[in-house]
């Protein structure tokens, strides 16, 4: 980074309209979307940013009007500084701007990233942000060589319905164990039924909830309901197994 500073006009760049350039998507009910929103909503009156949207469709449903300008402008030329909050899919990095730093937002539930993505991220990004310190030496011991450091999650006003909701001061009858996440490998689902089942199968006390939105695996949805169907799960009680396709719009209890 210090190195493009160097190389900097900065006559050049006091010229450019915009501190920030954010690309990504704003869709409702996806949690990905929601880093683009709240890095608008924490920085929009910190610096003059703008927004690149990597899809053609933007869901306002969950987007303030004092958001709204912002997203809708239609100027898009480079800020002095471009984050990508999107996956490091080749064509979302087509989308970012020639901005003097680029950094890459970017996680995985994992131990080790995509070679592909080690290779973007040293070709044309300037550093990475990711929103845990224990990804700092899984994307280094993958071969990630530019800086990385810790960002954590820019939570916005969307979630403060949550907070703002009353606190439990019983336990629920039964107990209800919770997992919201599209169906990929890397999540895990299977891996926590059969943990479910391993500690709690017969105890009528406790409940598990998948609520999967998106199937992005097709077979490990049909080992799910093959595990579902070998075990005879609903069979037991009030122990169950809900799959909602419905989308992020259910509540745990």
């Amino acid at each position: 980074i210090s190195s493009s500073l160097n190389n900097t006009n900065l006559t050049k760049l006091s010229k450019l309209d915009f501190d920030l350039t954010i690309i990504g998507r704003i869709q409702f009910g996806n949690g990905l979307s929601h880093v683009a929103s709240n890095f608008i909503r924490n920085l929009k009156d910190k610096c003059k940013l703008n927004f690149i949207s990597v899809d053609p469709v933007i869901d306002y449903r969950e987007i303030e009007d004092s958001l709204k300008h912002i997203i809708n402008n239609q100027n898009k030329t480079a800020g002095y500084v471009a984050i990508l909050t999107d996956p490091l899919d080749k064509k979302n990095i087509l989308k970012i701007p020639n901005s003097i730093i680029k950094i890459a937002r970017s996680m995985f539930e994992t131990t080790k990233i995509p070679d592909y993505w080690v290779k973007y991220l040293n070709q044309y990004f300037d550093a990475v942000a990711v929103p845990a310190t224990f990804l700092i030496e899984v994307y280094k011991n993958s071969g990630v060589q530019i800086p990385i450091f810790l960002l954590p999650e820019c939570f916005g006003s969307y979630i403060d319905k949550f907070f703002e909701s009353d606190i439990k001061t019983k336990r629920n009858n039964p107990f209800i164990f919770g997992c919201s996440a599209s169906l990929f490998e890397h999540k895990n689902h299977i891996l926590l039924l059969r943990s479910f089942i391993n500690k709690y199968k017969n105890n009528n006390n406790v409940k598990l909830k998948l609520h999967i939105k998106t199937i992005a695996d097709i077979k490990a949805m049909q080992e799910i309901n093959n595990i579902i169907i070998q075990e005879n799960i609903t069979n037991w009680g009030n122990t169950e197994i809900n799959i909602s396709l419905r989308g992020y719009g259910g509540s745990v209890d």
